[in-house]
């Protein structure tokens, strides 16, 4: 049984599809600079993804269940004058067809002067809710003025051609059910970092591409957050409400 779990792990980060083998061909390969190569394990195919990010760091495969279009799932600088602590996650086609799209960081963010917290979340990928076979789910917890802390799911999931995405913040997925999956080793979560609050206030939405610049000389280590929906949001729904 141990070896099992193992094997089917190994193949779940080298973005195998254990459940539908057939579906998932592009396995990661190597990093060079800006650019993520990858090779089809059927066919001997290679694909050169470049990104707009300084030097990306892989993370997973994930694959569009119906189409088999295959995403990179990396990590690298918010913008492009960021430290290299200042970092998001990021989606993109490995075709490079389209812009990324970019993910707060997972973690929890705290006010330095009051010693707050701002937000806090948890993101997962793979099939980590009964209806997200292949996504990102995150679980996140925001401080909204006057309204105090308010919960939301957001969902990401690979599409034919692009990435389809919804942030829930009325009848949200149990994360205990997100939890349930990681134990089965279908889903796997990213360590979250703990950093100090932006200026700006946070959206939590997924965004396109990298920013041009960072924040002031006072924010330089702070998390960059997205700042703008896509045309796609809401596209999608989740399964597995919280009572």
């Amino acid at each position: 049984m141990l070896l099992r779990n193992i094997t089917f792990t190994l193949l779940f980060l080298l973005g195998l599809n254990p459940l539908n083998p057939a579906r998932a061909a592009w396995v990661f390969d190597k990093a060079s600079g800006q650019t993520l190569s990858f090779k089809d394990d059927k066919s001997g195919k290679s694909e050169n993804l470049k990104t707009e990010a300084p030097a990306p760091s892989f993370v997973s495969v994930l694959t569009d269940p119906e189409s088999g279009t295959g995403y990179a799932l990396f990590e690298a600088r918010s913008c492009r004058t960021c430290e290299a602590a200042n970092t998001s996650l990021f989606l993109q086609r490995i075709d490079g067809k389209g812009k990324a799209t970019s993910f707060v960081y997972p973690g929890r963010i705290t006010d330095p002067k009051k010693g707050a917290l701002v937000y806090s979340g948890r993101l997962f990928y793979g099939h980590c809710l009964p209806s997200v076979k292949a996504g990102i789910v995150t679980h996140q917890l925001e401080s909204v003025d006057r309204r105090g802390a308010q919960k939301s799911v957001l969902i990401a999931e690979p599409g034919p051609q692009y990435v389809y995405e919804v942030l829930l913040e009325r009848k949200l997925p149990n994360v205990k059910t997100t939890l349930d999956l990681v134990k089965r080793k279908v889903c796997m979560e990213v360590p979250g970092r703990n950093r100090t609050v932006l200026r700006k206030p946070l959206d939590l939405s997924p965004k396109k591409g990298l920013d041009d610049e960072e924040e002031d000389d006072e924010d330089k280590n702070d998390e960059k957050a997205p700042d703008g929906k896509t045309p796609e949001a809401g596209d999608k729904k989740a399964a597995g409400e919280e009572s």
